[in-house]
């Protein structure tokens, strides 16, 4: 518990430490009713293994999930009326939010941030007085990729018009895999570019549209990961800094972030603490600053792929890592007054080599385990997986 013991002085510790103290004691005992882990482990990986994938998700009737996830490199040339196909498909399913995971991607160029592809159209301020001039501000890559069709537009028409809620995502920038995180420079780079589209949507979609009610939140995009160990204090200041700012903007809208612990060798079991402590360490110092939630009321806390095609021998470990975060999220409501959501992304592909459908018992199995361990799942994603396309990746009937 030393590290936990930093973050809080006075009668709130004492607090703390009443409350808390026999809570932890039992938090790893596994005690939900799910088979002992490593034979879930063998359950897992004989099915992955053996079992016939389903040719479609509709055989099932629903997805049992209320989320998808959408790519905007999938849907970069859709129009209006594939949109609205595809969500007319989700809906049946009993989708009903969909996630656009970016709508734009950078990279920081010689210390300043550069859009290097957009996914939807920045309106000329003539048009539209009330909307921040973005190309003014920021910098461009001389060969900036412009998607040819407005997928946040199109995106949105379509489903407004089919009753789902959208949550747009914020900017992929794949420098964050190398460790770019640490750099303050860096993050107040891309935090400047952020807000600077952020309040370009939220003003067109939000404030000058008929949208405000389809468009319900951001997704932050990074995967917040950690590969060495204090990793999580840089990944708080940046999703504190934008969530705070997101809600300076229009505290109506909901937020999701997602966290990516893939690396195991920073929670193995050399010292004093255990690997579940240390996930637990993890989880907590990236979501708690100065005895104080970086997250609101109703966000929603995401983890990534710790239900995709996992092998025998790391089911166990990303079992206990779901753990770690539903205990972090407890004790957030409980000693901070602060109630998130907890859902599980379900990644339905069949193999890291091979992206077809997964069978459809694995998926039953995924949803078994992320409905009794958080309280829902995220499909990612039945337009990339499931949903019957054509050769251009265009949803057909």
């Amino acid at each position: 518990m030393a590290w936990i013991k930093k973050q809080i002085t006075g009668k709130l510790l004492l607090i703390f430490l009443a409350v808390t103290t026999v809570y932890f004691a039992g938090s790893y005992q596994y005690r939900l009713q799910l088979p002992k882990q490593i034979e879930l482990a063998n359950y897992y990986a004989r099915m992955q293994k053996n079992s016939r994938a389903s040719t479609d998700f509709v055989k099932s009737k629903l997805l049992y999930s209320k989320t998808d996830f959408l790519q905007p490199w999938i849907a970069h040339d859709w129009k209006y009326e594939d949109y609205k196909l595809y969500l007319e498909k989700i809906k049946a399913l009993g989708i009903e939010y969909v996630v656009l995971q970016y709508v734009a991607e950078a990279k920081v160029v010689n210390g300043k941030a550069v859009l290097t592809e957009n996914y939807f159209h920045l309106n000329d301020t003539a048009t539209n007085p009330h909307l921040p001039s973005v190309y003014s501000k920021c910098a461009t890559e001389k060969n900036m990729i412009v998607s040819q069709f407005d997928v946040v537009d199109n995106l949105l028409s379509a489903a407004k018009d089919v009753g789902i809620k959208v949550y747009l995502g914020t900017i992929l920038n794949n420098q964050w895999w190398d460790n770019r995180f640490r750099d303050d420079k860096w993050r107040a780079e891309m935090l400047a570019l952020e807000k600077l589209l952020i309040s370009y949507l939220i003003t067109k979609y939000k404030t000058t549209s008929d949208m405000s009610d389809t468009f319900y939140g951001i997704y932050y995009t990074p995967e917040m990961f950690g590969n060495t160990n204090g990793y999580e204090i840089y990944w708080r200041k940046a999703l504190g800094n934008i969530r705070e700012f997101i809600y300076s903007q229009d505290s109506s809208l909901k937020f999701i972030t997602s966290l990516y612990c893939s690396d195991y060798y920073l929670f193995n079991d050399s010292g004093k603490q255990t690997i579940e402590e240390k996930m637990q360490k993890f989880v907590f110092n990236l979501l708690v600053n100065n005895g104080k939630s970086v997250l609101r009321d109703g966000d929603i806390v995401s983890v990534q792929d710790k239900l995709s095609t996992n092998t025998k021998t790391s089911v166990e470990y990303n079992a206990k890592f779901l753990y770690a975060v539903r205990d972090v999220i407890r004790t957030l409501k409980s000693d901070y007054k602060t109630s998130l959501h907890y859902s599980i992304i379900v990644e339905n592909f069949k193999s890291k080599t091979d992206l077809n459908l997964a069978p459809i018992e694995r998926y039953n199995l995924q949803r078994l385990i992320s409905l009794q361990l958080a309280d829902d799942l995220m499909v990612f994603s039945y337009a990339l997986y499931q949903m019957p396309k054509d050769e251009h990746n265009k949803p057909v009937r």
